[in-house]
């Protein structure tokens, strides 16, 4: 990610194709706070960068100076690691292997959402907007597959057998 980018910028960045007024629900602010964030008329406090990060698994130094890695999360149903760069690309720490969400995720997760009776961990509208092209979080697929039954690298990736043993 360019770090001339202002934190407004890469609010929008992690907000995604979420609307302005979920995301700030999620946050507990109003709307239009969160519309002064991002045109950079003010800025969150500790408070707010410390719960987006935590909330969306995002680097600090990303959101608040454009360096680093963009997100930083955990596939626990696997034991992967992983961290998407600001470019959207997805490494793996040494010893383990890289996670890659590719074109087939949302055919899966829509397939297994169908077939399955399962309660879903997520709000509808999260995962409405997921559906609609909006990038999971390493949680959001750990959890997802986890009360799916299935295997979190086999519904981003595609590659591994899908129930888990």
């Amino acid at each position: 990610m360019n770090a001339t980018k202002g934190i407004g910028q890469r609010l929008k960045i992690v907000r995604g194709n979420k609307s302005q007024f979920i995301f700030a629900e999620e946050l507990g602010i109003h709307r239009n706070t969160l519309v002064r964030y991002e045109d950079e008329l003010s800025h969150p406090d500790s408070n707010i960068i410390s719960q987006i990060c935590k909330t969306y698994d995002i680097s600090s130094s990303w959101l608040l100076f454009g360096t680093g890695l963009f997100f930083q999360g955990k596939i626990p149903i696997e034991g992967t690691q992983i961290a998407i760069e600001g470019t959207g690309s997805i490494v793996s720490p040494p010893k383990t292997r890289p996670l890659k969400i590719d074109p087939g995720f949302l055919d899966r997760l829509k397939n297994e959402i169908k077939i399955s009776k399962a309660s879903l961990p997520l709000k509808k509208e999260r995962l409405d907007e997921i559906i609609n092209g909006s990038v999971p979080t390493a949680k959001e697929i750990s959890d997802i597959a986890k009360a799916l039954g299935i295997s979190a690298i086999w519904l981003a990736e595609g590659d591994v057998p899908p129930r888990k043993k």
